[in-house]
C-alpha cells in the first residue's frame, strides 16, 4: 500500500506552531510543576527511601486531605518520611522481560450464529469438526523484551487490537485467557507463578470499562477497598481505622471526587456520579491497593483534557516518591501527559518496534525515514507510524523506510537502541541470581509478609484473614441492601399483596374434611413463592460477578468471603419478607392456631427460602453463562413443582423420577408443613356416602367418609391418617427433614462458594469480528473455516491474523462525499436555560447559552465533566424529557418544523445498534425509512453504497454489528453511527456526542478528517469533545466553551492556529499558551477545569460582558434577518409536514423483515426456548406416564395439564428481556429520529414471537399429549392442540404487555411472577372452584384453558377404581351392597362394586363429567372456553400497545402543564415531560 500523503492543517503549515513533537528531551519536569499546586512536581528522578527520610525541607505535619488546600506531594513525603522512623520495611518492584511471546487461540474473525446458518453449515460439518479439534494458534506478542524498574513509568503506545491490553495484563499476571505464554518474565528474580500465588496485590491492572456495586457510594467504595489492602500493624503507620480513612480522603482529594462522597456509584440503571467521576472512582480504587506495579489500560478515557492531565501527574509523583512502577497505555496523550513518563514501549501488530527512554522514541522514527506532522504530538506520532494510512514518509526514504510489521522487527532490532537493551535486560537477569539480587528479592518477600495480619497465611496474596473479609463483606452488603432499600420495600410490598390475595382466596378454610384439599393447596402456594423467589438472584449474581472478580485479582477479598457474606446479610432482610408474608397468610387462611403450629410454618418456610435462594446463586456461580443458568433453574422450578409431592403424592409418584421428590429440599419442607398442619386435626367428614334422598336414618355404621384415610363407620377423620393415606407423610419425620433441608442449604452453600471462588473473568477475551455466513471477503474465508496448520508452533498459523483492506480510492471518497445533501439554514439557539427537579428543589443545568451552526462549519462543543455538554446537545437536538427548558431555538428565525428530529442526525455517544444486523443492512434500513418517501428505492440503496465508499466500510460491510469484543471494534461502531445518520441525507445538521471517546488517536484522526470532508461538502455539525489534540482541535471552525453549572465560557471563531480564541483568554488571564501547548487543554485549564483545579475569575461573567458575547447576539440577529422569508430546506422537502418519512405499510414492512432477522441471528435465544419446551414436555408426559382411567389418573390428567400451562413461567422470563431490548434500542435512537412510529414497533414485537411459540408448542404437544395418554381420536387431539396453540399466543402477549409497562427486565420478571401467580391459584386447581369466589375464577383466562384440556380428556369417558381406591363400607344388615348403594350412584356419579374378599366398595366416579363437576367444568364448554381464551389474546394484545404507549409515549407532565406554563415567560419552550426510556434521564443530563 502506499504511504499516505502528508497531512494539511487549514491553520499552519509548519511544525513551528503549536504542540511539538520531542526530538530528545528528557523528563520536562517543569511541565509537570505547570500543573495545580497540589500536584506540583519537585524531583526530577526517583526519590530513594533514604532521600526522603533525610530531607528535613519536607513538611513534618500531615495535612488535612479534605482541606481545600490538599497538596498531594507534601503529603506523600510526609507519610514517607513516618514510615521510615516509624521501622516500616517499604519494597518497591521492577519487572524485566526477555522474548516474551503471548499466544492464544483463534483468528479473530468468524460467522455470526443463525438459524439458516446453522442448517447451511451441515455439509460442513466434518471440516468445522476439524478446525474445533486443532484450533488456529495466534500470536499476540511476538518475542516483547524490556525493563520497568522501581520508579519508572512506562507508557505503551499501539493501535486497538496491537496487543497493548494483552501486554498489560501479562505484566500483570492475568494470564488466563492466554493459551501459552513462552519466553522470560522476572519480578526482580521473582516468577511470575510466584506472583500470582503470593503478591497478587502487589500487581494490579485497572481495565478500560468502569464495573462497580451501583448501589454504594463513592465513599463506601473507596471505604472497602482501602480496609482490605490497609496492611498489618508492621506495614503501616497509624491505626488500622486512620489509615483507613487517611487513604480513601487522600484519594477523595486527589480526584476532585470530595463532593461525590454520599453520591452513589451507580451504572446504565441506577443514577449516581457521571462518566468521568466513575473513571475516576476505578482509578482510585486501584491506587487504594497499593499495588508495585500498576498496568492502566486507557485508563484516561472519558475524562476531560485538565483531569487526565491531574491524574497522570499525580500517578509521576506517586511513582517519584513511592518508588512504583507504573505502566500505561494511552490512546489520546497529550504532548503534557508524554513527557511525564521514562520510558515507551510502541506496538505494531503484536510486534515490538521500540522499548526505550521517551526522549529517544520520536527521533528512533525520524531516523527510520517517518516524518512528524504538524502540530502532531509525539504520542500521535509513535502511533502514526503503525498505520499505513496516517504515516507519512521523509523526503528521500520512500524506497528504505519499513513498511510492515515484520519490516519495523527487523530494523528495531538491527538497532543500537535494541542491542543496549538486551545488554541492560540480560545485565539485570543476571543480577537476580546474584546474592544482592536474591536478597532484594527475599526483602520484598519479608516485606510483605509483615504487611499480613497474624491470623492469615503468610503465603497468601491477601492482607486480611478470611473473618475479616467476611466482616468487611457483610458491611458492604449491609450497605448495598440499604442504599437499595426501595428493592426491600417493593419485595415486602409485593410479599404483603400476594399474601392478601392467596390469603382472600383461602380466607377461614372450612374445619371439616372439605378443608383438606384447599390446606394443601395454601402449603404447596406457600412453600412455593417463598422458594421462588430468590430467582431473581441468578442475574445480579451475573452482574455482581465482574466487580468480585476483579477484586479478587486486586488481592482485595475472596469471592467465597463475600458470597458468605452475602449469605449472612441476607438472613435478617429475607426474614422480614417471609414474616410479612407468612403472618398475614396463616391467619386469614385460618391454619392451626397454636403457637408451635405457627412458628414451626414459619421457621420451615423461612429455612426453605433461604436454602432455594442459595441453589439458585450456586446455579448462577456454577454455570458460565446466564442462559444456561436461566435454563436450568426454569427445569429445576418444573422439578419442584411437580415432585414437591403435592401434584403427584410420593406413593403414585413413577418409580424413575420418585428420587428427584428426595433430590430437593422443598419437598421436605412440604411434608414437614403439611404434617405440622394436619397433626392436630381431627375433623368431621363433609361427606358421607351414601347420604341424600332415599337415605335418611341411615345409621352411621353404614356411612363411610369420602376422603382418603377415613374408616368405615367413623365420622371423625383424623388428619395424620388423611397424610399418610394420600401422601405416605409422618410427623415423625418432621425434624428429620429439618435436618435434609439444613443439609442440602451447606450442600448448595458449599458449591456456591468453591464454584464462585474458582470463576473467570469474562471480560479478557479478544475481539472478534463477526460476518454473515457466505458473505465474509474471500480472502478471509481460510481464516474463519481453516484449521489450525499445527506448522510453526513459534509463529502460528499464517491465516490467524488476518487483515481487512479498508481502503478506498481518494477519488471515490470524493465522489461519494458529492452525493451528500447539503445544509443551507441555520441553527440558532439563544438564552437556553434548562432546569430538572432534584430531591430537595431543583438544579439549573444550563444558563442562559446563545449561538449558532452555520452550514459548512463544525462547531466544538467543550467543557470539563459535568460542565452539561451532552445536556446541550440533548436540549438542542430535542431530546429531553424531563425538566423545564427556556429559550429560542430556531431554523432560520422560524420555530422548528415537526419533521426537526428526523431532518437532523444525532451520533450518540453509546454507538447504539441493533447487534445482529450487519453494516449495510443498518445503513439501508435507516435509508429507506428515514428519506423522502419521493426517493425511489433503487436511489437509496445506491445512496447507501456511496455511504459505505465514503466511510471506508467496504471490507465489512456484510460483518455483524455485535457487542464490543464480538463484532465491531470502537472505531468501526463509531464510523457505523455516523452513517446510520448520513443514510438518511439530514437536510439541517448533525449532532456528534463524544465522536472520538474511546478511540486512539489515528482513529479519531479519522474520524474528524470524515466530520471535515462533511463540513467541506456543505454539512452544518455540532460536536461534543473531551480530549483534543492539537491537530484534531484545528479541524473544528468554532467553539463553545462551558463551564460547571452550563455557563458559557467563550463562542466564536477558533481562527488559524486558533489565535482568534487565544486573544480573548490571553487578554483575560496571565497565563499565556506557549507554541507547544495544546490550546485545547490550556482554555480548560486556565479557567479551572479539571478535579481539583479553581480560578479566581468568574469566566461566566466575564464573557457575558465582552465584546464576543455582543457580538454572537448580533450575528443570531444577522442571520435572522437575512434568512427572512427564506424556506429551510425542511419546509421544501416532499414530506415535510410528515412526522415520519416511510409510509405506515412500508414501515410494517420494514420493521417487520428485521426483527425476523434479528430472531434468526439469535439462535441462543431460539435453541433455549426450543430446548426447554422438548424437555418440559417429555418430564410432564413421562412424569404422567400413560395415565390410566382411575380415580388417581384424574388427577394426573389434571395436574398434566395444569404443569403445561406453568411452563409459560420460564419461557415467558425468556422472552421479556428480549422485548425490553428492542424496546431500549427504539426508545433510544429510532424514536428520537422519527424512524418508524411506535404502533409499527409493538405490532412487529408482538407478530415475530408468534411463528416461534407455535413451532415450539407443536413440539411440546407432541412430546406431552400422547405421553399422558389423553385421547388419541383425531377430534379430542385436534382440539387440544387447537387450545394449546392459542395458550401459544396467549402467554407471550401478556409477558409482553407485563414488560410494555415495566422499567426494565428485573421489574418485568418480578411483575409477571405475581400477575401469573395470580391466574395460577384462581383457575380451579389448587383451591376447589366451589370455595372460589366466582368474580376470581371468572376472571383468569387459565380457567377456560384448563377446563378445556381437562373437559376434553376426561368428558364422557368411563372411569374405574383399583383395590386400593374403593370406600369399604358395611350395607345394612339383610341389604345387597350393589342394591343398597344404587340410588347413591345414581345420583352422585359413582359405581358400586363386590370386591373378591367380598367388602362392599365404593368408587367415587364412575364417569370423567362426575369427576368434572367436582370442578366445576363440562365438557359442553369445550369451544366457549377456546373463543373466551382467543378473546383474551386479543385483549393481551391492547393491553401491550395501550402499556407501551402510556410507559413510552404518553407525557404525563400534560396533566399538569397549565400551571406550569403561567410561571414562564412568553419566550418559553416548554418541555416538562416525564422521564421516559427513550429520553436522556435527569442523571444523565445532570452529570454529562
Amino acid at each position: 500500500m502506499a504511504e499516505a500523503k502528508p497531512r494539511t492543517s487549514p491553520s499552519s503549515s509548519s511544525s513551528s506552531n503549536g504542540t511539538q513533537v520531542s526530538d530528545s528531551a528528557p523528563l520536562d519536569l517543569a511541565a509537570a510543576k505547570s500543573g495545580p499546586p497540589l500536584l506540583a512536581r519537585t524531583t526530577s528522578r526517583p526519590a530513594r527511601h533514604e532521600d526522603i527520610a533525610a530531607n528535613s525541607q519536607w513538611s513534618t505535619a500531615t495535612q488535612d486531605a479534605t482541606a481545600d488546600d490538599f497538596d498531594f506531594e507534601k503529603h506523600l513525603k510526609h507519610i514517607l518520611r513516618k514510615a521510615d522512623k516509624n521501622g516500616v520495611n517499604r519494597r518497591d518492584l521492577g519487572v524485566t522481560f526477555k522474548n516474551l511471546t503471548v499466544k492464544g487461540e483463534g483468528s479473530g474473525i468468524s460467522y455470526g450464529s443463525s438459524l439458516t446458518g446453522t442448517l447451511k453449515s451441515i455439509p460442513a460439518l466434518p471440516q468445522t469438526l476439524k478446525a474445533a479439534r486443532h484450533p488456529k494458534t495466534k500470536v499476540i506478542l511476538d518475542e516483547f523484551t524490556g525493563m520497568v524498574k522501581a520508579g519508572e513509568m512506562l507508557l505503551v503506545l499501539g493501535r486497538p487490537g496491537s496487543g497493548c491490553t494483552s501486554f498489560l495484563k501479562t505484566l500483570a499476571c492475568q494470564t488466563e485467557s492466554f493459551k501459552e505464554i513462552d519466553g522470560t518474565i522476572s519480578y526482580d528474580g521473582a516468577a511470575p507463578e510466584e506472583m500470582a500465588k503470593h503478591h497478587r496485590g502487589d500487581l494490579a491492572y485497572l481495565p478500560e470499562d468502569d464495573a462497580h456495586l451501583p448501589h454504594l457510594t463513592v465513599g463506601q467504595t473507596l471505604d472497602f477497598a482501602a480496609a482490605a489492602r490497609t496492611p498489618a500493624v508492621g506495614g503501616r503507620v497509624g491505626s488500622r481505622e486512620e489509615t483507613i480513612t487517611r487513604k480513601r480522603d487522600v484519594l477523595l482529594s486527589l480526584f476532585g471526587l470530595k463532593h461525590t462522597f454520599n453520591t452513589k456509584v451507580g451504572d446504565d440503571l441506577v443514577r449516581g456520579v457521571s462518566g468521568g467521576e466513575r473513571k475516576r472512582v476505578s482509578i482510585a480504587e486501584l491506587l487504594s491497593t497499593g499495588c508495585k506495579i500498576g498496568c492502566h489500560d486507557n485508563s484516561t478515557r472519558g475524562l476531560d483534557a485538565s483531569t487526565a492531565v491531574e491524574y497522570c501527574r499525580a500517578l509521576r509523583i506517586a511513582t517519584d516518591l513511592g518508588n512504583l512502577t507504573t505502566i500505561l497505555s494511552i490512546y489520546q496523550a497529550g504532548e503534557q501527559l508524554y513527557e511525564l513518563f521514562d520510558k515507551v514501549c510502541v506496538i505494531y501488530a503484536g510486534q515490538q518496534v521500540f522499548y526505550g527512554p521517551m526522549g529517544d522514541a520520536v527521533a528512533y522514527f525520524k531516523d527510520m525515514g517517518y516524518e512528524p506532522q504538524p502540530r502532531q504530538t509525539s504520542a500521535d506520532f509513535l502511533v502514526a507510524v503503525t498505520d499505513p494510512k496516517g504515516r507519512f514518509v521523509r523526503d528521500g526514504y520512500e524506497g528504505r523506510v519499513p513498511k510492515t510489521a515484520e519490516d519495523f522487527v527487523r530494523h528495531w532490532k538491527k538497532s543500537e537502541h535494541y542491542k543496549q537493551l538486551v545488554d541492560e535486560v540480560d545485565r539485570e537477569l543476571q543480577h537476580h541470581g546474584t546474592e544482592q539480587g536474591q536478597q532484594r528479592i527475599e526483602n520484598f518477600r519479608e516485606s510483605a509478609r509483615a504487611d499480613i495480619v497474624k491470623r492469615q497465611s503468610p503465603k497468601s496474596s491477601f492482607l486480611i484473614s478470611y473473618p475479616m473479609m467476611v466482616r468487611l463483606a457483610m458491611k458492604r452488603r449491609y450497605q448495598m441492601q440499604m442504599g437499595d432499600i426501595a428493592t426491600l420495600a417493593i419485595v415486602s410490598i409485593a410479599a404483603l399483596f400476594q399474601a392478601l390475595i392467596v390469603g382472600s382466596v383461602y380466607f377461614q378454610m372450612p374445619k371439616d374434611t372439605s378443608g383438606f384439599y384447599s390446606r394443601g393447596g395454601v402449603i404447596f402456594f406457600a412453600i412455593l413463592y417463598n422458594s421462588f423467589t430468590g430467582m431473581a438472584e441468578i442475574t445480579s449474581s451475573y452482574s455482581q460477578r465482574p466487580i468480585v472478580v476483579r477484586q479478587r485479582g486486586y488481592a482485595m477479598i475472596r469471592p467465597s468471603a463475600d458470597i458468605l457474606a452475602m449469605t449472612l446479610v441476607d438472613l435478617p432482610f429475607k426474614a422480614i419478607s417471609i414474616i410479612v408474608f407468612d403472618i398475614v397468610l396463616y391467619f386469614m387462611a385460618g391454619l392451626g392456631y397454636t403457637a408451635d403450629q405457627f412458628f414451626i410454618f414459619l421457621l420451615f418456610t423461612y429455612i426453605t427460602n433461604i436454602a432455594m435462594l442459595i441453589f439458585f446463586r450456586m446455579l448462577a456461580s456454577a454455570n458460565r453463562y446466564e442462559s444456561n443458568a436461566t435454563t436450568v433453574a426454569g427445569l429445576g422450578v418444573l422439578i419442584i413443582a411437580i415432585y414437591v409431592g403435592y401434584a403427584i403424592p410420593r406413593p403414585s409418584m413413577r418409580v424413575y423420577f420418585r428420587w428427584l421428590s428426595y433430590a430437593q429440599p422443598v419437598s421436605f419442607g412440604f411434608e414437614a408443613l403439611l404434617a405440622n398442619e394436619f397433626r392436630k386435626l381431627n375433623v368431621p367428614c363433609a361427606q358421607l356416602a351414601p347420604s341424600g334422598p332415599g337415605y335418611a336414618g341411615v345409621a352411621t355404621a353404614n356411612q363411610v367418609c369420602t376422603t382418603a384415610g377415613s374408616a368405615p363407620g367413623q365420622t371423625i377423620v383424623r388428619g395424620l391418617d388423611y397424610l399418610e393415606a394420600n401422601f405416605g407423610y409422618k410427623w415423625s419425620h418432621t425434624w428429620r427433614n429439618f435436618g435434609f433441608i439444613f443439609a442440602y442449604l451447606f450442600f448448595f452453600l458449599a458449591i456456591n462458594l468453591i464454584t464462585y471462588e474458582i470463576q473467570r473473568d469474562e471480560t479478557v477475551g479478544g475481539g472478534v469480528m463477526l460476518f454473515r455466513r457466505g458473505h465474509a471477503p474471500k480472502e478471509l474465508v481460510d481464516a474463519i473455516e481453516g484449521a489450525g496448520s499445527g506448522g510453526d508452533a513459534e509463529k502460528g498459523d499464517a491465516n490467524a491474523r488476518p487483515e481487512l483492506d479498508t481502503a478506498v480510492d481518494e477519488k471515490e471518497k470524493n465522489a461519494a462525499a458529492d452525493t451528500l445533501k447539503s445544509a443551507s439554514d441555520v441553527f440558532t439557539w439563544r438564552n437556553v436555560n434548562y432546569t430538572v427537579p432534584v430531591k430537595g428543589g431543583e438544579r439549573k443545568l444550563l444558563s442562559d447559552v446563545s449561538g449558532y451552526v452555520a452550514p459548512g462549519k463544525m462547531t466544538a462543543l467543550m467543557g470539563e465533566s459535568g460542565a452539561g455538554k451532552t445536556t446541550l446537545l440533548n436540549v438542542l437536538a430535542q431530546r429531553v424529557s424531563v425538566g423545564v427548558v427556556t429559550g429560542d431555538m430556531l431554523v432560520n428565525g422560524k420555530p422548528l418544523p415537526q419533521s426537526f428530529q428526523r431532518q437532523t442526525g444525532y451520533c450518540q455517544q453509546q454507538d447504539t445498534h441493533m447487534a445482529t444486523t450487519t453494516v449495510r443492512e443498518a445503513l439501508v434500513f435507516s435509508a429507506l425509512l428515514r428519506q423522502p418517501r419521493t426517493t425511489p428505492k433503487a436511489e437509496k440503496l445506491a445512496y447507501v453504497e456511496e455511504i459505505i465508499k465514503l466511510l471506508e466500510m467496504e471490507a465489512y460491510a456484510e460483518a455483524l454489528v455485535g457487542e464490543v469484543g464480538m463484532g465491531l471494534n470502537v472505531e468501526q461502531r463509531k464510523r457505523l453511527t455516523i452513517g446510520v445518520e448520513l443514510a438518511a441525507k439530514p437536510a439541517l445538521l448533525i449532532f456528534l456526542d463524544e465522536p472520538t471517546s474511546g478511540l486512539d488517536s489515528q482513529s479519531s484522526w479519522s474520524i474528524m478528517l470524515l466530520l471535515r470532508k462533511l463540513a467541506d461538502h456543505g454539512q452544518a455539525i455540532l460536536a461534543t469533545i473531551h480530549q483534543p489534540s492539537s491537530e484534531l482541535f484545528q479541524q473544528f471552525d468554532r467553539l463553545l466553551l462551558l463551564m460547571k453549572g452550563g455557563k458559557t465560557v467563550f463562542f466564536g471563531d477558533l481562527g488559524k492556529n486558533s489565535q482568534t480564541m487565544l486573544e480573548y483568554f490571553h487578554a483575560r488571564s496571565d497565563k499565556k499558551c506557549e507554541e507547544r501547548d495544546n490550546p485545547a487543554e490550556y482554555i480548560l485549564d486556565v479557567i479551572g477545569a479539571g478535579a481539583s483545579s479553581k480560578s479566581d475569575k468568574d469566566w461566566s461573567q466575564l464573557w457575558n460582558e465582552s465584546d464576543l458575547a455582543k457580538k454572537t447576539q448580533d450575528d443570531i440577529d444577522r442571520f435572522h434577518a437575512e434568512k427572512e422569508g427564506q424556506e429551510s430546506a425542511a419546509d421544501k422537502s416532499p414530506d415535510a409536514g410528515l412526522s415520519y418519512a416511510a409510509p405506515i405499510t412500508q414501515q410494517f414492512t420494514i420493521v417487520l423483515k428485521r426483527v425476523f432477522q434479528h430472531y434468526n441471528r439469535d439462535p441462543t435465544y431460539v435453541t433455549a426456548k426450543l430446548m426447554l419446551n422438548i424437555i418440559a414436555g417429555l418430564f410432564i408426559g413421562f412424569s404422567f406416564w400413560k395415565s390410566s382411567l382411575d380415580q388417581a389418573g384424574t388427577q394426573n390428567f389434571l395436574f398434566a395439564v395444569f404443569m403445561a400451562v406453568v411452563i409459560a413461567a420460564p419461557l415467558s422470563q425468556q422472552l421479556q428481556p428480549k422485548f425490553i431490548g428492542l424496546r431500549s434500542l427504539y426508545n433510544a435512537r429510532e424514536r428520537p429520529s422519527r424512524m418508524y412510529s411506535w404502533p409499527v414497533f409493538v405490532a412487529s414485537a408482538i407478530i415475530v414471537e408468534m411463528p416461534y411459540n407455535i413451532v415450539c408448542g407443536t413440539i411440546f404437544f407432541v412430546c406431552w399429549y400422547w405421553t399422558v395418554g389423553f385421547p388419541y381420536t383425531t377430534d379430542r387431539a385436534g382440539y387440544a392442540y387447537a387450545m394449546y396453540m392459542v395458550f401459544e399466543l396467549y402467554y407471550p402477549t401478556f409477558a409482553q404487555a407485563v414488560a410494555s409497562f415495566s422499567p426494565n427486565a428485573m421489574a418485568a420478571s418480578v411483575l409477571f411472577s405475581t400477575f401469573f401467580s395470580f391466574v395460577i391459584i384462581f383457575n380451579g386447581v389448587v383451591q376447589p372452584p366451589v370455595q372460589l369466589p366466582y368474580f376470581w375464577r371468572s376472571l383468569t383466562p387459565f380457567t377456560y384453558l384448563i377446563e378445556g384440556l381437562v373437559a376434553n380428556a376426561l368428558g364422557g369417558r368411563r372411569l374405574s377404581c383399583t383395590y386400593p381406591q374403593f370406600q369399604i363400607l358395611n350395607p345394612p344388615a339383610g341389604q345387597q351392597c350393589l342394591d343398597y348403594l344404587a340410588p347413591y350412584n345414581a345420583a352422585a356419579g359413582s359405581y358400586a362394586e363386590v370386591l373378591p374378599n367380598g367388602d362392599c366398595g365404593l368408587c367415587t366416579y364412575a364417569t370423567g363429567d362426575a369427576f368434572l363437576r367436582t370442578f366445576s367444568m363440562s365438557f359442553s364448554h369445550r369451544w366457549r372456553n377456546f373463543g373466551l381464551l382467543f378473546a383474551y389474546c386479543l385483549f393481551n394484545v391492547a393491553a401491550v400497545f395501550v402499556g407501551f404507549y402510556l410507559f413510552s409515549i404518553f407525557d404525563w407532565s400534560k396533566l399538569s402543564r397549565k400551571s406550569t406554563k403561567s410561571k414562564k415567560s412568553d419566550k418559553t419552550t416548554p418541555q416538562a415531560k416525564s422521564t421516559k426510556e427513550g429520553a436522556v434521564p435527569p442523571q444523565e443530563q445532570a452529570r454529562d
